[in-house]
């Protein structure tokens, strides 16, 4: 048996096969999508998407906290913990809530073009697209955001500072676009 054979024998569970799909995601995402097409189902679909949510709840706490900080917020200093879980919960549920009407919307579009997938396929193969692209963004605000702030706020210099950030998730939201593309094509073939 060849590595493609183990791989389609073996459906993505466990942690190192999710990280190993990931990577397959972002470098040979075509391959990626149609093996894992056959593995669609709404249990992962949530999972994935919780997963991607919980990434951008975690991030928009930190930015939220970095940002009250540089201008002085009281809330964190009066609230630290339950804003920081409130931005954490809010974050995920939203981003969660926010995929499937994303994915609900797009599948009627398709629906009008004759497009032939169904539902759990298309969001299915749109949240394991999510989960690479989260955590690439993600990483980049993380690193840009503080570097902006610590200038003592924001100011003229920290705008400056905005322009790698900018020009990188421009690159990540061409590539999404593609890889959305990609996933479309594969579910409604």
């Amino acid at each position: 048996m060849d590595k493609n054979e183990v791989q389609q024998a073996n459906p993505s569970t466990g942690a190192s096969n999710l990280f190993r799909l990931w990577t397959e995601i972002i470098f040979h995402p075509k391959e990626a999508l149609k093996r894992e097409k056959s593995n669609a189902s709404f249990k992962k679909v949530l999972l994935n998407l919780f997963i991607a949510g919980l990434l951008w709840g975690l991030s928009t706490a930190v930015l939220a906290r970095l940002f009250m900080q540089a201008i002085g917020g009281f809330l964190i200093d009066a609230y630290p913990g339950f804003l920081l879980l409130f931005a954490i919960i809010i974050g995920t549920i939203s981003f969660v809530v926010e995929a499937l009407i994303f994915s609900g919307i797009v599948f009627l579009i398709a629906r009008a073009f004759k497009g032939r997938g169904n539902f759990i396929t298309q969001t299915y193969l749109i949240s394991i697209i999510a989960i690479p692209l989260s955590i690439v963004s993600v990483s980049i605000e993380l690193i840009f955001w503080p570097l902006s702030l610590q200038s003592g706020g924001l100011n003229s210099l920290s705008v400056i500072s905005f322009i790698p950030f900018w020009t990188i998730n421009l690159i990540i939201l061409v590539y999404g676009l593609y890889l959305l593309i990609s996933a479309l094509k594969e579910t409604h073939k």
